[in-house]
């Protein structure tokens, strides 16, 4: 499951549990900020669910702005998520933790 929220200044994408597919990409289109879950290393791919290469290539093919990694696994702990993440994607990154908040450029 997923949703786009778009307002006159910015477009928000959050994923809840997914796998790679095209939906994804295409509802995260040019995204400021795309939240997606991102549960484990890509080492340790587990079905349904996303990791760090997945998620950054989503953002890169969908043109994300800003991408914001959620959701993390105990096994995530002690990987290089961010690194394993900007290997396809280039663009911001942002790790997320619990009550963290974020401001949207206007366009």
């Amino acid at each position: 499951m997923s949703y786009r929220i778009e307002t006159e200044d910015a477009v928000v994408v959050y994923s809840g549990d997914t796998d790679y597919c095209e939906s994804i990409v295409d509802i995260s289109k040019d995204a400021d900020l795309g939240l997606l879950e991102c549960s484990s290393p890509d080492e340790a791919k587990i079905a349904g669910h996303l990791t760090p290469g997945l998620a950054g290539k989503i953002a890169r093919e969908a043109g994300v702005k800003h991408l914001v990694l959620s959701h993390f696994y105990p096994v995530c702990f002690g990987a290089d998520i961010l690194g394993q993440c900007q290997k396809e994607f280039q663009g911001k990154i942002t790790l997320a933790e619990d009550l963290m908040r974020f401001t949207l450029d206007k366009k």
